[in-house]
């Protein structure tokens, strides 16, 4: 039998293997160099950036705004009562009613514009001009004339006095109660019942010889006298100064109301009116 007969020499096996050994040793240790590994790591942060660049901004949810601040944002198609507002839908308040300077119910297109027409606060006839003022309308009149419980439409039971001043000038301020008058179904009492009544406020400014009788809460009839016209300084002249204002729905009522006096006057208790709309008038023709 034929041996086969190696030619390396002896040994040289045991030296190639220490030579791999080696080899792989130091591959080892040049992967786990730090300055290896910082390089890739460089390497990989280039690739990354280069891949962002290509890549599209991601889509803005309606409401949300991008991830990204530096990322371009699409307009948000916002709904009906919102604004868009850097990308995001922000609601927006609905608008607060602001009430106007002078909240004021005009005079129907039916009644007379001429206030000589209509029965006013005085105790005889008397010549005057109108004088509109901030609160109501002023009459002047060249000399005084006693002023008194003016009548308005449809009254429910006489007036009552809910604050006056004897101050120079004074004032008297009355509440009336007006309806429409509803008769009872038949067979019920014929007594009349008054429905879908209003409250008014009625100011009489700019008196003078307020009657000392006079008192608060007192009840008062139709003609009854308040005072007299008081002179105005500025121009000689004397003038009285109307002003009615209707409480407004969902008030207080009863004594309450009664108790509130000149506070019945702030526009967030009552609207003034047009004197012309409830005054009652004393003549038909119309002078529009």
């Amino acid at each position: 039998m034929l041996r086969r007969v190696s030619s390396e020499p002896p040994g040289s096996e045991a030296l190639a293997a220490s030579r791999h050994k080696k080899s792989s040793a130091s591959a080892e240790r040049d992967w786990s160099s730090p300055g290896l590994l910082l390089g890739i790591s460089a390497a990989l942060a280039v690739v990354a950036a280069i891949s962002a660049l290509h890549r599209s901004p991601p889509a803005l949810v309606r409401g949300v705004a991008s991830a990204s601040p530096s990322a371009s944002i699409t307009p948000a198609r916002c709904p009906t009562g919102t604004l868009e507002d850097h990308g995001v839908c922000i609601p927006v308040p609905a608008p607060e009613s602001r009430p106007m300077d002078r909240e004021r119910i005009e005079k129907h297109p039916g009644r007379p514009s001429d206030f000589h027409g209509y029965s006013l606060p005085f105790a005889d006839d008397v010549d005057f001009q109108i004088d509109p003022t901030s609160g109501g309308v002023g009459f002047v009149m060249s000399s005084a004339h006693d002023v008194v419980v003016p009548a308005l439409e449809r009254p429910v039971g006489p007036a009552t006095i809910i604050a006056l001043a004897r101050s120079k000038p004074g004032y008297v301020t009355l509440l009336v109660e007006t309806g429409l008058v509803e008769a009872r179904p038949v067979g019920a009492s014929p007594t009349p019942r008054a429905a879908r009544t209003h409250h008014y406020v009625v100011r009489l400014d700019h008196l003078r010889a307020i009657p000392p009788e006079l008192e608060v809460l007192q009840r008062v009839e139709v003609g009854q006298k308040l005072g007299r016209s008081a002179v105005a300084e500025e121009t000689g002249q004397t003038r009285v100064e109307l002003e009615i204002r209707r409480i407004k729905p969902a008030g207080p009522e009863g004594q309450e109301l009664l108790d509130l006096g000149d506070e019945l006057l702030d526009p967030q208790r009552s609207t003034e009116v047009d004197p012309r709309n409830v005054l009652v008038l004393h003549q038909t023709d119309d002078a529009q």
